[in-house]
């Protein structure tokens, strides 16, 4: 299990851990798989990239109502991670934009305001910006089909009427509906 957790916390090879864990290449590698197969299994349908119940949507509209965001499902956004160990083979897909054009991975995750995260994306390469991974998003291939529902009680946001849900995003995503942009400067 250390070898599993070291593999998947820093992303290093398998066959590093040779070195201080005296465990073999492939044994790591069947750990690994088995650790996360068991995740999938034990905590796949409550935690992994689920759509929310009609309770749970109710639930967290009524309390971002309260907060004084009405229609707010959850905030969308990305994050570059820097790669240190990022493989020679991997390193031109991999050189961000960020981090001064260093090596990174993105996390793309959906989170409600009390931190529970309904959607996360951890791997697509550095290379591409918050549009090219929104792009490629499995959420967004969910509204599309149907199977993430939006529509809800009619609110009122900045004088127009609504009735579906929202994401609260940064000024780089496109103008669609579904996402309502933070305000980049203060108002006086």
């Amino acid at each position: 299990m250390t070898a599993a957790f070291r593999v998947l916390a820093y992303g290093c090879g398998a066959d590093r851990k040779d070195e201080n864990l005296s465990i073999g290449e492939s044994t790591v590698h069947d750990a690994v798989k088995s650790f996360c197969k068991l995740l999938i299994q034990e905590f796949g349908d409550e935690y992994l990239n689920r759509t929310p119940t009609v309770a749970e949507r109710n639930r967290i509209l009524k309390h971002n109502k309260t907060r004084g965001f009405p229609g707010l499902f959850a905030s969308w956004d990305c994050k570059h991670f820097v790669w240190d160990n990022c493989p020679v083979a991997l390193q031109g897909q991999h050189k961000g934009h960020h981090a001064g054009g260093k090596y990174t991975k993105i996390l793309e995750a959906i989170a409600d305001g009390s931190c529970y995260i309904w959607f996360v994306h951890f791997g697509a390469p550095g290379s591409c910006n918050d549009i090219n991974v929104l792009d490629k998003s499995s959420i967004v291939g969910a509204l599309l089909s149907g199977q993430l529902d939006l529509k809800t009680e009619p609110y009122e946001i900045n004088g127009t009427i609504r009735d579906w849900m929202y994401f609260l995003v940064d000024g780089i995503y496109p103008n669609w509906a579904i996402f309502v942009k933070t305000i980049a400067v203060e108002r006086g």
